[in-house]
């Protein structure tokens, strides 16, 4: 890619992810972006001025889409009313089921993620220390913290159970966090839904 300033990389890189359904969009990325280099450094020398009030339009353009949270390619999605209602009947139905044992799953790691979130603060402040003392911690504390409920309920109520409520523990454990993370994309896909159609309209 040869441009005279290159710090007009990243607007030429954000205008290449606009090519979708064109003579270009089947052509390799880097051979598409050079296409697209040469041209602009073409029309700055016909029309530079022209081609600054352009630049400034786009940079606008992208800091819009940058705070709602839009990719150029969502611009392109067009939901139909079924898509859109499946969409909202998944995320309800799923709510509805997992909400109560996600809340579980709260419950049962609530002392040790705060204690693992208590060590972090007092002991680190950089980001990266603080991300690794929670690593090392939680390899410390969650591990004692089932094996005490296990010991726990073997105590009182026998082996089988112990083993059991242990195996139903990690069960939980792994569906809180999948609840997160699907309910987390899922208020994304919305989100991004929303701002698009308002951007639209």
């Amino acid at each position: 890619v040869n441009l005279e300033s290159w710090s007009d990389l990243p607007l030429l890189n954000f205008v290449n992810q606009f090519y979708q359904g064109s003579t270009l969009s089947d052509r390799d990325p880097i051979e598409r972006l050079s296409i697209i280099a040469d041209t602009y450094d073409s029309f700055i020398r016909i029309a530079p001025h022209e081609i600054e009030q352009l630049r400034q339009r786009i940079l606008r353009f992208k800091r819009v889409l940058a705070r709602l949270g839009i990719s150029p390619n969502a611009l392109d999605l067009s939901p139909s009313r079924l898509e859109t209602f499946w969409f909202v009947f998944r995320q309800i139905f799923a709510f509805v089921i997992g909400f109560p044992i996600a809340c579980l799953g709260f419950l049962l790691f609530c002392i040790p993620y705060q204690a693992v979130d208590y060590l972090a603060k007092i002991k680190g402040e950089e980001l990266d220390i603080i991300a690794t003392i929670k690593v090392l911690s939680g390899i410390i504390f969650y591990p004692i913290w089932l094996s005490s409920i296990t010991l726990l309920v073997w105590y009182y109520f026998g082996f089988s159970l112990g083993l059991t409520v242990l195996a139903l523990i990690l069960l939980i454990a792994l569906y809180t966090l999948v609840f997160i993370e699907k309910r987390s994309e899922a208020f994304m896909q919305a989100k991004i839904m929303l701002n698009t159609l308002s951007l639209r309209s």
